[in-house]
């Protein structure tokens, strides 16, 4: 089993990548995760990363995004799911881009207790 710290920005790909073929058989390694009292976990899409916009018409990208959930992590979920919405709706329609992808983004709070 690999440990990873609790930095919220690192990123652990599960599942294939672009290009690799549907037949091969693909093994999944499991993962550890040390959390803090209170943590979260953010699986999501490319979509979000991947929509072109803003005022040079770039992708969002991924460092973007993940600077994004590392600075409203402390949000509540509610606000949180506001925040990502808004962002990418702005983001999108100041480029006057159409969305081009799915768009998912799970956040999971992990509680840690202490016994």
């Amino acid at each position: 089993m690999q440990k990873y710290n609790t930095d919220l920005a690192n990123m652990i790909i599960v599942g294939r990548t672009h290009g690799e073929q549907r037949e091969k058989a693909h093994t999944f390694t499991p993962h550890t995760l040390s959390t803090q009292r209170i943590s979260w976990v953010y699986m999501a899409s490319d979509g979000f990363q991947d929509q072109f916009g803003g005022k040079q018409n770039k992708k969002f990208g991924v460092a973007r995004f993940r600077e994004l959930l590392s600075q409203h992590h402390t949000k509540s979920e509610n606000e949180q799911a506001s925040l990502l919405q808004d962002i990418f709706l702005a983001w999108r329609e100041e480029g006057q881009e159409k969305q081009i992808d799915d768009v998912l983004v799970v956040g999971l709070k992990l509680l840690s207790y202490n016994a």
